[in-house]
């Protein structure tokens, strides 16, 4: 599968050569900070010149901003849903979305010639896009933008397969991992050639957040993956860790992590939590309690940046609080003050979630046939609604998707959609709800199947409610 993608991105790889300054345009989340990371050190191994650009989305906007640069672009873990915006725009796209093109499917002869892939005759298009939905693969599950990213950069050279690490990283920042407990695909063949380059090292163990950074009993009191009932306090959770006879604390007094534990006291822990889960009823969660998980060997132990998953967090939280060029420093391996900067970050942005979550809970769902909603005005910030709907989906256990709309830029609404795995396995596709919802009250949309976004026109709201919500129920008949 990877060959694949790697011919594909062949074309695009001698273009890039060929270049003497480029600006590299990206997204803001931990997907595509990751994907301006693998990007700006390959441009910088290639000794090209190039800027850096940060948009939440190509919109008309940003769109006219990447034109005023006038430089050859690089645009990663975006560009692919907003063709038909960016004419005039020389350059490359490595993104996984679901691309602005009449067919994903291209014949084997266009294969031969990456050009073809993003062609429409209504759009007018001088970029070349590395994107696996033009390969027959799927972008929403089996490779990130930061993958499409390090597709081209293998492309560019081999010996670039180091940047595998951030490959993975911006695969679990878009939760590519959730569905299946560990990663799928290209994804997959990507975890390969990090293994063999020594910077990614996959295992089977609990997937809680926190395994380098909470102490046991936090660690145990917010999992989610699976959620642990009846051990929300400190109390209960340090009732449950006593009984397995393990140390607790370190010399120091602090609590210890999951990471310092032996493999002999991890497995009295695990085996207390099933357990546990099993006297709850929760057999099904109990059989699941493990998963895949990643570490980064090249990463000190207890730095942030060990787990994959909470360097990715680490990335997230510096793009969703307006420092994408923090996140970008931590990317390329700045382990010095933007760490410092990116920590405090990092600690208000789980503060904010919890407390975003209980403002939504607070707030309730409106209901459609199709859809629950809610609209949280300024009180949630746009950056991370979509964030929080997520959870607060799991949280209702809602069996159709949730919208979340929120205050966005002067004159604009951002509006963040969700699903689960399986209302996509059931034939929904969120990314075409919100582009066709977003035609009703001329906005800009789309994402991927399980997960989606749009930027509408303040006051277009309860439209494009109604319009997602006839969307869903179209795409329901057609099923």
């Amino acid at each position: 599968m990877f060959q694949d993608m790697l011919d594909c991105a062949k074309p695009a790889a001698e273009l890039l050569k060929k270049q003497e300054k480029v600006l590299l345009v990206s997204h803001i989340d931990a997907d595509g900070i990751s994907a301006a990371g693998i990007a700006s050190i390959v441009l910088g191994r290639l000794e090209i010149s190039h800027d850096v650009l940060f948009l939440k989305s190509v919109d008309p906007e940003g769109a006219e901003e990447i034109r005023k640069r006038n430089l050859f672009t690089w645009l990663t873990d975006l560009g692919s849903g907003s063709l038909s915006l960016l004419e005039g725009v020389e350059g490359i796209i490595t993104d996984h979305h679901i691309p602005e093109t009449a067919s994903c499917t291209p014949s084997p002869e266009e294969r031969g010639n990456i050009l073809a892939y993003g062609k429409n005759e209504s759009i007018k298009c001088d970029l070349v896009q590395v994107n696996p939905h033009l390969c027959g693969h799927d972008g929403t599950s089996e490779i990130s933008g930061a993958g499409a990213a390090f597709v081209l950069a293998m492309a560019v050279d081999e010996s670039n397969r180091d940047l595998a690490s951030l490959a993975i990283v911006g695969a679990l920042g878009d939760m590519q991992d959730q569905s299946y407990r560990g990663l799928i695909g290209l994804n997959r063949d990507i975890l390969e050639i990090g293994q063999k380059a020594g910077v990614v090292e996959p295992e089977e163990d609990l997937r809680f957040f926190g395994r380098e950074s909470r102490g046991l009993p936090k660690f145990l009191m917010y999992a989610s993956d699976p959620s642990l009932p009846g051990l929300s306090s400190e109390r209960s959770a340090v009732a449950l860790l006593s009984k397995t006879g393990i140390k607790l604390q370190n010399s120091r007094g602090w609590y210890r992590v999951w990471t310092d534990l032996y493999e002999d006291e991890k497995e009295a822990v695990i085996s207390a939590l099933k357990e546990h889960l099993i006297a709850k009823g929760k057999v099904e969660e109990a059989e699941n309690l493990l998963g895949e998980v990643y570490s980064l060997p090249c990463e000190d132990k207890g730095s942030g940046f060990y787990d994959g998953k909470e360097f990715s967090t680490m990335l997230n939280s510096c793009g969703r609080y307006d420092r994408a060029d923090l996140g970008l420093l931590l990317a390329k391996g700045d382990r010095g003050g933007a760490l410092r900067e990116a920590r405090g970050l990092r600690k208000g942005h789980r503060k904010n979630l919890v407390t975003s979550l209980q403002v939504m809970r607070e707030m309730g769902v409106n209901e459609l046939s199709h859809l629950f909603w809610v609209d949280v005005g300024d009180k949630i910030r746009d950056t991370v609604v979509g964030t929080v709907a997520g959870m607060y989906l799991k949280d209702i256990k809602g069996k159709k998707p949730i919208l979340a709309l929120a205050k966005g830029d002067v004159g604009k609404s951002k509006a963040s959609i969700r699903g689960n795995q399986q209302m996509v396995d059931n034939g929904l596709d969120l990314s075409a709800v919100m582009k066709k919802a977003c035609v009703v009250v001329n906005g800009e949309g789309g994402g991927h199947k399980i997960a989606a976004g749009a930027t509408i026109p303040a006051g277009t709201e309860k439209a494009f409610v109604e319009a997602v919500n006839a969307a869903l129920a179209e795409q329901e008949e057609g099923m």
